[in-house]
């Protein structure tokens, strides 16, 4: 009796770790497969919101710090306005994002070019 349970003992082990090892490889294999984060956002209006907030953060560092808390609200409500976004929703999309390094990385190699062409604009006037 004793040798038939350590028997069904080692079984279960070596069944756990074959389960365990099934499991991390899936994993791997789904974490692989997911190039892009499902996105509630098109990636474009993403992209020019995201130049917009870090033009606002830029203005904003420029002002005195009492007008501070109030002009950040109200560039954050126009641009989210401008945009059709929801603040919670693009907050979401970028923390999608940043969960998946190699997909931020291509993100933000975007959102340069993006910047770029918008300062060749205003340079060549």
């Amino acid at each position: 009796m004793e040798k038939s349970l350590n028997t069904y003992i080692q079984k279960c082990t070596l069944m756990n770790y074959k389960l365990i090892l099934l499991i991390v490889i899936f994993g791997a294999f789904h974490s692989c497969k997911k190039d892009k984060p499902e996105l509630s956002i098109k990636e474009e209006t993403l992209i020019k919101m995201s130049y917009d907030l870090h033009t606002a953060k830029y203005i904003i560092s420029r002002t005195k710090d009492e007008n501070k808390d109030s002009l950040t609200d109200v560039y954050i409500k126009q641009i989210c306005k401008i945009h059709n976004v929801d603040i919670y929703d693009f907050l979401n999309d970028i923390e999608k994002m940043e969960n998946n390094p190699k997909y931020f990385k291509k993100f933000y190699g975007k959102l340069e070019v993006y910047s770029d062409s918008i300062q060749k604009k205003f340079n060549t006037k």
